[in-house]
Parts: C-alpha cells; structure tokens; sequence
C-alpha cells in the first residue's frame, strides 16, 4: 500500500512530467510541439503536420491580476501569436508558480520555459552587466513628468543605450526584449527615516544574490540586512526581522506589503527597478528557422522577416507596459496615501550626504560588477539631456510621444 505523502508525491512528480512533457503530442487534433523539438523539421528531412501548434512557456512573477500579467496575456501574447498565425501558442505561468526569478531562470536555462519577465534582480542574474542600473542617483527624479505619464530622463537614457543591451543580452543567450518598468525604488518602513543617522536604525530587506545593493547599503549606512526572496518579505516584517524596505508603491499592494508599512521617503533614493523580458535566443533561432523554412505552410505573413517583426512587437509592447505600470504606480501610490501611509519630505542636505556616499561607488565597481563603458554610455547620454532640458531643447514632441529632439521617433531600433 503506497503512502498517502508517497502518493501526492507521485501525482505531483507526473503532474509536472506532463507539463514540462517535450514530446510531441496529440491534443484536440492538434499536434502540439516544444520549440526545442522543431530541429528535425529543418535538418532531417521530416515534413512538419497540417495542425502543428508550438507551445512556448512564458514565466513571470508578476501576480496575476497586476498591470504586467494583464499587459502579458492581453497584449504580448496575443500579438505573439498572431505574428505567427496561430501556429504558435504561449502559456503563462505567473506570481511565481514556478518559483522566484532565480528559480525560473534554472528553468529556462534547463530548456523548460522559453521566455521570461523579470524585474532588474532576475535580469542581473540573466545579464549580469545590467546591475549598472541599479545605481542610486543615477538618474533624476521627474515627479511632474514620471507621475503624469510624460517621458523622463530615464526613458531617454533607456532608449540610448538598448542597443548595447541587447548586445550583451545576446552575448549570454538570450534574446532581450525591451525595457519595461517595476518601480523607482522609494524607501518605506514602520519608522520615519529622514536624516542618514536614521537610516543606522532600520532593519532592512534585500533581494536574496542581489548583486550590487549589498554595498550601496553599506555605503548608505543602513543597519542590520535580512535576505530573503520576493514572496517571504511580508512574513519577514510580520516577525520583525525587518521594519524597511525598498519598494514601489503597486508593488507594495500587490505583494501585501502596505499593511507593515507606515511611512515611505518623497524620493526614489534606492535607485530605480527596471523590467525587462527575455526570450532563450537557441529555442528563438529555430522557431525563426522554422519559420523561414515553412512559413508558407501556415500562412505566417512576412515569414522571411520575422526575427525584425518579433523583436519589432516585444520593444513596442514592453514600452507600452513602461507607461501602463507608471500610471498603475500613481493610482497605487494616491491609494496608500488615502489610507494614511505618510510621504516623508527628505532634506536637501541629506540627500547631498547620500549621494556623496554613493556615487563614488559608481566608478569602484566599474570593470567589477559592471563594465566601465557602459556606465560611461549611461553618463554620457545623461547628460545629454540634461543639457537639452536647460537649453529648453526638449520639445512637447518628446515629452509626449517620446520623438527625440533630433527627429527620431522613440523605439525605433530593434536588436535583429
């Protein structure tokens, strides 16, 4: 007689075998095909079947329900699927279902999802280099722009600089797909925290493996550090293991933060969280393959151009999300404020103090967790625009529809 524990073991273990199954297989006269399993359809001679689906597994830790997921399901994935006539289908497994980024990450790279959308933390683990954007003060704060839905001195930088990215995305594997947004990275806590000395007090959170934060709190002066992952941070204050946290406003309702939560700082002065997707760019390659070769046979438009098209669609639609997750940020952010979370104004001076301690790190990492040039790449353009914007440079045409000053429309580049 099997154990019941054995038992529920032995339907979970079959359970998971069966979807993450890489075998063709037959489902409502459909034959249902991992991207993996496409290579003997270019290669071998094989004649692929009238009623092939690919199944592409998408994998986020966006809860269901927020801006991204809806964005994901209602927007990508259709347009995804669409681009490919019907012959692909993408499931997404969301809030972490699969586990937390560094989980789904081993996943992917184990060939058992094929896209994913992290949030800076998972990103740096995928693209190491991108950790750079983590940096405090490495942009500034816009409040009358980031609030009303304009584009900011980060979008300009972002749109500079994706180009490299994707180079160094593609130079790890994978296929990089934009940058969307989590959140700027304000400072709430059980404590009002505005002078350095109080930061000495706190007891704070940080995102377990996290790559470079470990020394901005220190540099900072925060008092004692707690890792954890994601989806432990809320039993981590309900234990008073820790009373601060960096977070965005959405992200502290999502995650059912706020209720721990009492004051938050007026200024991101833990950086900025940025959000991007990944495809694997070996499972990407054949579906192109795949695509240019057979195309034809399933009426995939433009099949010739689809690595330009798909990378076209992800750009676009992760840009979109950007501006969607930053109004859903401001509507968060009246709604904690209505239920008497306080804004704490952090004085000029201290910020000055913070800065003066952390923006020499910017150089002492360089070549270390980061590469020197693209911190470089990153200033350069940075101050770019804030030369257009004291010269009055920046038109109503960038500001609102992101058309650089120099005529070129935002979003233009794509990475194939």
């Amino acid at each position: 007689m099997i154990h019941p524990y054995r038992l529920n073991s032995l339907i979970i273990f079959f359970c998971l075998s069966a979807i993450f199954s890489f075998q063709p297989h037959k489902t409502c006269a459909e034959t249902v095909v991992d991207p993996w399993n496409l290579k003997p359809y270019l290669n071998e001679g094989k004649t692929p079947p009238d009623d092939l689906i690919i199944l592409m597994r998408f994998v986020s830790v966006a809860p269901e329900g927020s801006c991204w997921y809806n964005f994901i399901n209602n927007d990508i994935i259709p347009d995804i699927e669409n681009l490919l006539n019907g012959m692909m289908k993408l499931k997404c497994y969301a809030g972490g279902v699969l586990g937390d980024e560094a989980d789904t990450i081993r996943k992917m790279r184990m060939h058992q999802v094929h896209a994913i959308g992290v949030t800076n933390m998972g990103a740096t683990i995928m693209v190491p280099e991108l950790c750079v954007l983590e940096l405090p003060f490495l942009f500034d704060y816009e409040p009358e722009l980031h609030w009303n839905g304009k584009f900011t001195e980060i979008d300009y930088i972002l749109e500079k600089i994706e180009p490299t990215l994707a180079r160094l995305a593609e130079k790890h594997g994978y296929i990089f797909g934009g940058m969307a947004e989590s959140w700027l990275s304000f400072i709430s806590s059980k404590t009002k925290i505005q002078t350095v000395e109080d930061l000495k007090k706190t007891k704070f959170w940080l995102w377990r493996g996290d790559r470079i934060r470990s020394e901005i709190t220190d540099a900072m002066g925060f008092g004692s550090l707690y890792s954890t992952d994601l989806f432990s941070v809320a039993q981590a204050f309900s234990t008073n293991r820790i009373d601060t946290t960096w977070v965005g406003y959405n992200a502290a309702i999502l995650l059912q933060w706020w209720p721990h939560l009492k004051y938050v700082t007026d200024q991101p002065i833990f950086g900025y969280e940025s959000a991007t997707c990944f495809l694997d760019k070996g499972m990407t390659d054949i579906v192109v393959a795949f695509a240019d070769k057979w195309g034809e046979k399933y009426g995939i438009k433009d099949h010739k151009n689809l690595k330009y098209n798909l990378s076209k669609l992800l750009d676009d639609n992760l840009l979109k999300m950007r501006f969607i997750a930053r109004n859903e940020e401001a509507k968060a952010r009246q709604a904690l404020l209505n239920q008497g979370i306080e804004e704490v104004p952090i004085p000029a001076d201290e910020i000055k103090k913070l800065q003066s301690r952390v923006e020499p790190l910017y150089w002492q990492l360089a070549d270390e967790k980061y590469p020197k040039a693209l911190l470089e790449e990153i200033i350069k353009y940075r101050e770019e625009y804030r030369k257009l914007k004291k010269e009055g440079k920046l038109t109503e045409e960038w500001i609102e529809k992101g058309i650089m000053p120099d005529g070129e429309p935002n979003n233009q580049w794509y990475h194939f």
